[in-house]
């Protein structure tokens, strides 16, 4: 992969996230958890400061607008001083649209830190490899930080952690997790406690350990941009995919195009995260089996039932960032470096 992304910088100081929304109109159609989650962010400490066509409520069919002008958004967050953080909405479909109009040298001058994940992979590849930026697959606005009545606690640890810039430390399997959905639309995303389940931890499907830079995707996203420049070279990474709802039919078909696409070829070490919705009535073994049989021929360590995607809590991650991933009895997973700085030189 390519090598020295630049860490983002953030500054010892109450930090200032700038939102943007990529492609779906969450704050609009999803505008109470929204606003909810624009209220937990200032509770926790942070400034906001909405995007131009979010703040307006801006909304065309399944998008804000153009692609030209959710860049110009994105864009005007990039260029803000004041801003520190720059935070998707939400994910979508679209986010991809942006790509071929923005400033890959102004945004990696700028050094922000960039957040979301899901649909907004298209994003960090293309910033990971047009500005040579790190980015961080974590937490979006309104799935994240819009949960009711507070954001996942573990989620929130993660997010801290890196925030902080502490470095080293292991990364544990949360003890639950959950894909308990509360209808938006039938105006019941308030109701009731969110249900946790026990967390049956990670599972190794092929032992062995490796120390790599770690690249985080949702799995239909990147593959959405392969042939283009913004496909990034996967030699020598830790490939953590994710997905959020995905037959196992479409599951094989997703896993094979990596194969074809020789991505497993040069890769060091591969995690697969929960699937928020997998198959109805279909036991998640069926999933790992195939995954199995699609990278029987490789010696690289196998890691399902991770926690970094749509199910919560989610482990954040910057792109590139050097993790030691030991599969053998039981699974182990250690940050190696601070994932943000506070000065304009480090690179990961």
């Amino acid at each position: 992969m390519q090598k020295s992304l630049l860490k983002p910088i953030l500054k010892q100081r109450q930090l200032t996230v700038g939102i943007f929304t990529p492609s779906s109109p969450a704050h609009v159609g999803l505008r109470d958890k929204f606003m909810h989650g624009v209220d937990n962010l200032r509770s926790l400490g942070f400034k906001v400061k909405l995007g131009e066509l979010t703040a307006s409520q801006s909304i065309q069919h399944h998008r804000t607008a153009s692609g030209q002008s959710r860049a110009a958004e994105f864009m005007s967050l990039i260029s803000d001083e004041n801003i520190d953080i720059v935070m998707a909405n939400i994910g979508g479909h679209n986010t991809s649209s942006l790509l071929p109009y923005l400033d890959y040298d102004l945004i990696r001058r700028s050094r922000k830190l960039i957040c979301g994940y899901s649909d907004v992979t298209s994003l960090h590849m293309a910033i990971m490899t047009q500005s040579g930026l790190s980015t961080c697959y974590g937490p979006a606005l309104t799935p994240s930080f819009g949960e009711w009545p507070l954001p996942d606690p573990t989620t929130l640890h993660y997010f801290r952690q890196l925030l902080s810039g502490g470095a080293p430390y292991a990364i544990e399997a949360p003890p639950q997790w959950s894909n308990h959905f509360r209808d938006y639309a039938r105006g019941r995303w308030k109701e009731g406690v969110k249900i946790y389940t026990n967390n049956p931890g990670w599972r190794g499907l092929k032992h062995g350990r490796v120390s790599a830079p770690l690249v985080c995707v949702n799995l239909s996203t990147v593959l959405a941009i392969a042939g283009t420049p913004y496909f990034p070279d996967l030699n020598g990474a830790i490939l953590l995919i994710e997905d959020m709802e995905v037959s196992l039919s479409m599951f094989e078909r997703r896993l094979m195009h990596l194969k074809l696409l020789g991505v497993f070829e040069g890769i060091k070490g591969l995690i697969f995260s929960k699937i928020e919705f997998p198959e109805k009535d279909l036991a998640y073994e069926a999933y790992e089996s195939v995954l199995e049989e699609i990278c029987a021929a490789y010696t690289f360590p196998i890691v399902s039932n991770f926690d970094c995607g749509h199910t919560v809590p989610m482990i954040s991650f910057c792109q590139g960032a050097s993790v030691t991933l030991e599969v053998a009895q039981n699974v182990s997973l250690r940050l190696n470096e601070a994932m943000i700085t506070t000065n304009d030189s480090p690179s990961i």
